[in-house]
């Protein structure tokens, strides 16, 4: 579609006619791929019959007659057959018996059996075509290895490819036809919106996936130029027009009147079995309608009940819930014919990850992976979480290109943030800018460190910085410092991470998450041991804690000192070099125990 088609007027019109207006992308003809594939075959009717090539135009009316009376390969019948529903008649056909044609008693028998046999032949056609389409999808997928290929996602840095560059060069295949470094700000399923990283910002441009080429991480932010560009995105700017304003219903519904099985499922609901119908939206109204008046389940207003349900109530719930799903659970097909219509399919993927968590629990039916993203000021000791990928960030100003980076490398589902106790603005801000780094589609858990010792008296301006980090598009479970853990005499988390193990303060915060419905593939900490080794020491007094006696040995002691917070090899947290060279972290305020050695001495 031409820019004659992209104005202020042209907008306004699909606004009023509530028409959604789909621009093609430039240099690309796949965007329009049944418009293209349908002019080649005309191409190929026209050189076959015209005598002249200047004679092209003359030959068009004659070669879309002979398109439209072939049956094709894709729907099994012929254009006029599926619009008319009828076969044309030429003048060879026209003689004898077939001139007279077929008689009908009145117009009435006429049109109901010309729209039955329309509805069939659609319908024939329409699942030809899927067939179609899934063995031309399967042809493309393999010829151009689209499993295997790299595509840009949101936060990524990409080249754009120029193709006109090559047009007038005097050495076109030495010409370099990419520009960039651009960054992706929006991802669709075939292409993404990018703008310029260097130099001057221009406007975004929409480009598909096969004219971006994703930079490696090693390479840096170099400008690379060409003579021609590519054309970009018209401001949107409408003028006021004379026109009436109306309230935009964007609820649809579609009715489907039988599933997909060769002889069509019956059901009914439970509580009138006698309400039979084979169309499942229908079976849906039903039990809606039941719900709000228990009086239509009845014998003698069953006939109401079916009435009722045959169209489309306003105001009356169009999505399925669990029993209504359990009712539709008797036709093989409930998968195909449910992704046909607005809403199902969301409700039912939900019903049945909802079914998976209720018998099988949470590690089952998941496929998506969790990485932990450590904010500066986090030690490893902390956070004792086996995970696909732990990343340590170590500065404040650079952690929205580390987080970037990260999740260009290891592609996830789940991204669990941790952060220290800090009441620090700028420390906020770092936590936001790592929250919103990670691309829309993954998760984000906001999760506190494992809290040993900390001023009381800072935990409530910690709690409220915590509670304001905000996530701009995507979604963030916040686990909060002053959640009440049941399982713990109702005390808050922070309360809790006192007085107990990293190890056991991490299957706390689990046991919040699955209570809130949200899961951790695969959760793992680094050391199963420490908490029967904690429990078992339990019964030791504090007097034996503070004066260890000869008599006492001293692995009692050594587990103790961990279970109240001290860590081997470098102290409680802002103290002593953590594991993995990451290097001291700064303590946020000074507490009763800052500058204090935390190795006991031995006599």
């Amino acid at each position: 579609m031409g820019k004659e088609f992209d104005n202020e007027y042209f907008k306004q019109l699909t606004k009023l006619l509530k028409i959604e207006h789909v621009m093609t992308k430039g240099y690309n003809s796949r965007a329009n791929g049944a418009v293209e594939r349908f002019n080649k075959t005309l191409m190929h009717i026209m050189t076959k019959k015209a005598a002249l090539p200047v004679e092209w135009d003359d030959q068009v009316a004659f070669a879309v007659y002979a398109y439209n009376n072939i049956a094709h390969s894709t729907t099994g019948e012929s254009p006029i057959f599926l619009m008319s529903g009828r076969d044309p008649k030429g003048p060879l056909d026209l003689a004898g018996e077939d001139a007279v044609g077929m008689s009908y008693v009145n117009v009435d028998e006429y049109k109901h059996l010309m729209t039955a046999e329309l509805v069939k032949a659609h319908a024939l056609a329409k699942e030809r075509a899927l067939q179609e389409q899934e063995k031309y999808k399967y042809l493309f997928d393999q010829k151009h290895k689209t499993e295997h290929g790299r595509y840009p996602v949101l936060g990524s840095r990409v080249l754009v490819e120029i193709p006109s560059e090559k047009l007038g060069a005097r050495c076109p295949k030495l010409v370099n036809k990419w520009k960039g470094p651009c960054r992706v700000i929006q991802c669709s399923e075939t292409s993404a919106t990018v703008v310029p990283i260097l130099g001057k910002k221009g406007e975004e441009m929409v480009i598909p996936f096969e004219h971006l080429r994703v930079i490696p991480i090693e390479m840096e932010d170099v400008p690379i130029e060409t003579v021609k560009g590519r054309a970009k995105k018209r401001a949107q700017k409408l003028q006021n027009v004379n026109a009436i304003d109306s309230p935009t219903n964007f609820t649809y519904f579609r009715d489907l009147f039988c599933c997909k099985c060769p002889s069509p499922c019956t059901w009914s609901p439970r509580e009138a079995p006698s309400a039979r119908t084979t169309s499942p939206t229908q079976l849906q109204r039903m039990m809606e309608l039941i719900k709000l008046d228990p009086n239509l389940k009845e014998k003698d207003q069953i006939r109401e009940l079916l009435l009722l349900s045959q169209s489309a109530i306003e105001g009356l719930s169009t999505v399925p819930d669990e029993r209504t799903f359990s009712a539709l659970a008797t036709c093989p097909t409930l998968p195909l014919f449910a992704s046909e219509i607005n809403g199902w399919e969301a409700a039912y993927l939900q019903c049945r990850r909802d079914l998976v968590r209720k018998h099988l629990g949470f590690s089952f039916g998941s496929t998506k992976t969790i990485q932990v993203i450590c904010a500066p000021g986090v030690t490893v000791d902390n956070v004792p979480v086996q995970a696909s990928k732990m990343t340590m960030l170590k500065d404040l100003a650079s952690v929205t290109e580390d987080t970037y980076s990260q999740m260009l490398r290891h592609d996830t589902g789940i991204v669990a943030v941790v952060v220290p106790i800090s009441i620090k603005d700028e420390d906020q801000d770092a936590w936001r800018a790592i929250v919103n780094a990670v691309p829309s589609s993954a998760v984000v858990y906001l999760i506190p460190e494992h809290m040993t010792r900390f001023d009381h008296s800072h935990m409530a301006m910690f709690t409220s910085l915590f509670g304001r980090v905000m996530r701009d598009h995507g979604e963030l479970v916040v686990v909060s410092p002053d959640e009440i853990c049941t399982e713990e005499l109702n005390r808050p988390l922070y309360l809790v991470s006192e007085i107990v193990s990293a190890t056991k303060y991490w299957r706390i915060v689990r046991a919040l998450l699955e209570g809130h419905e949200h899961q951790w593939p695969q959760f793992m900490v680094s050391d199963e041991k420490e908490d029967r080794i904690a429990t078992g020491n339990r019964q030791v007094s504090e007097e034996a804690i503070t004066k260890p006696g000869p008599s006492q040995p001293s692995t009692h002691r050594n587990h103790e000192w961990k279970k109240e917070g001290f860590v081997r090899g470098g102290g409680s947290r802002g103290h002593g070099q953590s594991r993995g060279g990451v290097h001291k972290s700064y303590h946020p305020y000074p507490s009763r125990h800052h500058g204090k050695s935390t190795t006991p001495q031995k006599k």
